[in-house]
């Protein structure tokens, strides 16, 4: 296969793509035309417009689903497999990669736009990728200048990360001309949203990795597409895109030369370089170049291949909402919420009419009966008390209007129970219940039926088509620039780690938090009552517990001002773990003492009992005394010890006086 054969291939997979997709085109616009409130449309200029049921449930279920992909302190999957010899390396792998995630171009932006995209149509196309960035320092130039100042320059520049570049000339004098700088390329992931309208995908395929044949468009000026390698004889010859396809991008009008000249006679030369083309990605899978089936990714124009190269991914993921057997794309919102709307609207607009017609009814009217000042009257002036001068009491009549039926007042209010239903089934009661209550927010969460909670199955589905693909690409793309995991000491190249390593999702919504958080606390708390908390149970595992539960509570990743981490307790002076030491000691040896004596009592019962007592009362006197000698000699240590700290600061004041002293005797 040649490459005009391998164009007319890929051609024809872009029209199979296209022709399919227009079918799914007319479904995207109605999805973002009925969350407006336009579908149902208005047959009738007066009509109320449509009941926004789509709106209320995005509204209802879209920050939660927000919140569990943009925690900047909190991955929501991770990485895990059974090829790792530890458990720390997978958990530093997931923050890499998510900290990677969170610091994407505009991350929130991207996540809030994409999100949004899923829930309203069904789907979003996104593409993960790096670029690079040259950072320089300013010139620092030399003229015969000493070669210190060379030496010190350098070691600065070098401190600061930078790498030199440097047109150096060493003098026969040992001075330097010449001058240096620093320069560091820095590459980082980037991820970019595809709109619907340039994304392509094989009718048959189910996802973006599997799919023989993926692509998306994208608008370049020719002179980013001569600065991306693309070959200039070829971007000239590209399709011009359309002026009003893509408003206020436009560059053909730009002047690049003089801002004085002529804007209607642009400098021909420079102006061909603003020219915006319409430019293909392609992503084929087959046999190009041997017999093997591979991954290939080719840009192209209408007319001529730019660039074509074997890839081993295929860098774009398509999120979705609803999973659709044997289908890559999804069900969204709009398919939940638009029966309901209909139905809503439809009798919404049968009562404003029936209204309508009770209000503003239509009348006939006799003209022979009625004196020209009353028909003056009721033609330009009717309303409420107006009076008409007629010549006969029928010479206007009301017609008979429709009134709206018990029947449809039931209607109705089956209707708005369905659409309720529909709100809390997208999206739950967690809305209801937060305006309707005053209890805390942890309250709320606690009481929550989860059976109408959608959240996590609607975040799952999220998180396995979009959030789980990206994370894996991204460790790729760190992998591909040279990143690298700390663990202890010890810098780990991401290249070491496999790229099928295991990935799971890790959703937890602000409910399953609440609840895990307060069954962890009511468990500790129970146990410590009965005493029957586990002997390794430290205090960094009780704060733990309890930094949890307030993190939930209050909403706030920060809960130091409610309660204090262990590490950042004050710690005592030596003299009062000294006092602790001795206290300690004092109690582990009445403690013996007295386990001594109960086993004395226990074993010797059948002896002489009050030989035994006399000696327990001989062992119990001795307790006494060394409790009593305890508690003299740990006083004697504290003074010993105070003792020792002031000798010690004593030293230190005579032998800075005595150094005052030899100075000034010297300086003498």
């Amino acid at each position: 296969m040649n490459k005009n054969e391998l164009l007319a291939e890929l051609q024809s997979q872009f029209q199979a793509a296209e022709t399919f997709k227009q079918a799914v085109t007319g479904r995207y616009t109605l999805s973002y035309e009925a969350y407006r409130g336009e579908i149902p449309p208005k047959t009738d200029d007066n009509d109320i417009r449509a009941s926004r049921v789509m709106w209320e449930s995005f509204e209802s279920i879209y920050p939660t689903v927000l919140a569990l992909f943009t925690n900047s302190n909190r991955s929501p999957v991770s990485f895990d497999s059974d090829d790792l010899t530890s458990g720390k390396l997978a958990k530093a792998i997931t923050k890499a990669v998510h900290t990677a995630a969170m610091k994407v171009n505009n991350s929130k932006l991207l996540y809030m736009a994409a999100i949004k995209e899923i829930l309203i149509t069904g789907n979003q196309v996104a593409c993960v990728g790096y670029d690079e960035k040259l950072f320089e320092t300013e010139k620092y130039d030399f003229d015969n200048s000493p070669a210190h100042e060379l030496v010190v320059k350098t070691a600065v520049i070098m401190k600061a990360g930078y790498n030199i570049d440097q047109e150096i000339t060493v003098n026969d004098d040992q001075t330097v001309t010449g001058w240096i700088k620093g320069t560091r390329t820095i590459k980082f992931p980037v991820l970019n949203l595809i709109a619907f309208s340039d994304f392509y995908i094989h009718p048959k395929a189910t996802n973006i990795d599997d799919a023989t044949y993926s692509a998306y468009r994208e608008l370049i000026t020719v002179a980013e597409g001569i600065s991306r390698g693309y070959p200039q004889s070829k971007l000239a010859k590209g399709e011009k895109a359309a002026p009003d396809s893509t408003a206020g991008t436009s560059k053909q009008l730009l002047v690049v030369g003089s801002m004085n000249s002529d804007i209607d006679a642009p400098d021909l030369t420079f102006s061909e370089y603003n020219r915006e083309i319409t430019i293909t990605h392609h992503y084929w899978r087959g046999c190009y170049q041997g017999k093997t089936p591979k991954l290939w990714h080719v840009v192209s124009t209408d007319t001529d291949i730019l660039l074509q190269e074997q890839v081993d991914v295929n860098p774009l993921i398509l999120g979705g909402m609803s999973i659709i057997s044997g289908s890559a794309w999804s069900e969204s919102l709009y398919d939940m919420c638009i029966t309901a709307q209909t139905n809503k609207t439809r009798a919404m607009r049968a009562i404003q009419r029936s209204a309508d017609g009770a209000a503003y009814g239509e009348y006939t009217y006799q003209e022979n009966s009625i004196e020209a000042d009353g028909l003056a009257v009721f033609l330009n002036e009717r309303g409420p008390g107006a009076a008409y001068n007629v010549r006969s009491p029928n010479a206007i009549q009301k017609l008979q209007g429709t009134d709206v039926p018990n029947a449809m007042q039931l209607l109705n209010e089956e209707i708005n129970e369905d659409v309720q239903a529909t709100i809390q089934g997208s999206a739950g009661q967690a809305q209801a219940l937060e305006e309707n209550s005053q209890a805390s927010g942890t309250a709320i969460a606690l009481t929550q039926d989860k059976q109408e909670l959608n959240e996590n199955q609607i975040a799952e589905t999220i998180a396995e088509t979009f959030i789980i693909p990206m994370y894996r690409k991204l460790l790729m793309v760190m992998q591909e620039i040279g990143a690298s995991v700390k663990l202890g000491s010890d810098h780990i190249p991401l290249k070491l780690i496999r790229s099928d390593i295991g990935l799971t999702a890790d959703i937890k919504s602000v409910y399953d938090a609440a609840k895990a958080a307060s069954n962890v606390k009511s468990a500790y708390e129970n146990a410590a009552q009965l005493g029957t908390l586990p002997k390794n149970f430290q205090p960094e595992n009780v704060y733990n517990i309890y930094s949890d539960y307030l993190r939930v509570a209050t909403g706030q990743e920060d809960v130091s001002r409610y309660i204090t981490a262990p590490e950042d307790m004050p710690q005592p002076s030596k003299a009062e773990q000294l006092l602790t030491a001795l206290i300690t000691i004092g109690k582990a040896r009445e403690q013996i003492a007295a386990t001594g004596l109960a086993e004395a009592k226990v074993s010797d019962m059948k002896a002489d009992v009050a030989k035994k007592l006399n000696e327990a009362l001989k062992d119990l006197a001795t307790i006494k005394q060394m409790d009593a000698e305890t508690k003299i000699s740990m006083v004697d240590t504290l003074l010993k010890a105070q003792e020792m700290e002031q000798n010690a600061a004593n030293e230190v004041t005579q032998n800075a006086q005595e150094q005052e002293r030899i100075d000034n005797t010297q300086e003498a």
